[in-house]
């Protein structure tokens, strides 16, 4: 469970924040003739060297710029609620990651290449008999709206949710609908963190049983291992949001900072003794393999040991954080020897918000784009 962690002063100290920012900027030294470059014709101005110097010597005479940094990110944040270009501040000291509010050019684009990739992919899979599913998870400020103030998701980004799971269940791929249950589960626990971008242990165990859920029973039998698995929650340990380092205020973060977020985390453990399904790529004993992004690949998440518990089979997690879910994906299909292997099913975990983004430089083996 999150609890609040009330800051020992008063958070909105307006005068106060006025007086050091006049305070502050009073302490700007500026030796005029220092600052003007040499002359060096009009070329010099017209190509930008002037400016690139004026700025360069106007910094070497800035004194106390991380405090008036500082000043004026407390300004931002307790009085206008903004913080920097990566994060958007909500009401109730929520934060939300800015690139689910982008207005991107070519995502339908975009948008339409992935769905042809994954049509690849899954062919692909399936002439090895291995089964896809997607995880789809869901933008945190589709299932927090209530939190996001003036702010809204884009106009375009509005159906990008149902249209791609509808596209991957015409596709026979097993795509849970997780913007539902999380809407329904959300008042009976935390799903997503109040200052950071990923889902809480929470609601990783909820995507996992959402997704168990919506594979066939005699498949799901085919998985079982005789090394069963269970998660244990641990005692609540505070997290510091990867979105916090976005709002800078200084000295000011005692008295502006958002109360912090104590989590209970999770950790899954195997019930017996059979050590035997360790492995890298080209593992025989492993029968599911995940991709994803850094909501798998983040150990305090869990969601690795919440498929385990979910599924009771070994997960190979190949995840890899801040590489969007392309790259994992081309990874480990180049990597690795579908012929040779005994992997049943590959669960792709893609985060909606990079549903529209182009990954151009992101390149699959030769067997996926020659697929048809």
């Amino acid at each position: 469970m999150i609890q609040k962690i009330s800051p020992i002063c008063g958070r909105y100290m307006v005068f106060f924040l006025t007086a050091c920012c006049f305070l502050s900027l009073t302490t700007i030294i500026v030796k005029r003739s220092d600052l003007v470059p040499e002359a060096q014709g009009w070329r010099a101005v017209l190509n930008g060297q002037v400016v690139s110097q004026f700025e360069k010597k106007f910094e070497e005479h800035l004194l106390f710029r991380d405090q008036i940094v500082g000043v004026w990110g407390a300004i931002q944040y307790g009085l206008l609620k903004s913080g920097g270009k990566k994060v958007v501040v909500g009401t109730d000291d929520w934060l939300y990651t800015s690139e689910e509010f982008e207005h991107l050019s070519g995502a339908q684009d975009a948008e339409e290449r992935l769905m042809r990739l994954i049509t690849k992919i899954n062919s692909h899979l399936k002439s090895h008999n291995i089964t896809l599913a997607v995880t789809l998870v869901p933008a945190k400020a589709r299932i927090y709206p209530e939190h996001l103030g003036r702010h809204h998701l884009p106009q375009e980004r509005e159906g990008v949710y149902d249209r791609v799971r509808s596209s991957l269940i015409s596709m026979n791929i097993p795509a849970p609908d997780m913007v539902d249950i999380f809407l329904k589960e959300k008042t009976e626990q935390p799903l997503y963190l109040r200052l950071d971008t990923h889902w809480t242990p929470a609601g990783a165990a909820l995507a996992a049983q959402v997704l168990r859920q919506s594979l066939d029973q005699t498949f799901l039998e085919s998985l079982k291992q005789e090394a069963g698995f269970k998660t244990e929650n641990l005692p609540p340990e505070i997290i510091e949001g990867d979105l916090e380092k976005y709002i800078k205020t200084g000295f000011f973060h005692a008295f502006l900072a958002p109360p912090q977020e104590r989590v209970s985390l999770t950790k899954t453990l195997k019930m017996t003794a059979d050590d035997s399904g360790d492995g890298l790529f080209g593992a025989e004993t492993l029968p599911v393999v995940l991709v994803g992004t850094s909501y798998s690949a983040i150990d305090k998440w869990n969601f690795e040991g919440a498929l385990k518990t979910a599924l009771q089979a070994d997960v190979l997690n190949l995840a890899d954080e801040g590489q969007g879910p392309l790259e994992p994906m081309a990874d480990f299909l180049e990597k690795t020897n579908l012929e040779n292997t005994d992997i049943k099913l590959v669960i792709w975990e893609i985060p909606e918000r990079f549903v529209s983004v182009s990954y151009p430089d992101v390149k699959f083996p030769t067997a996926i784009e020659d697929h048809q």
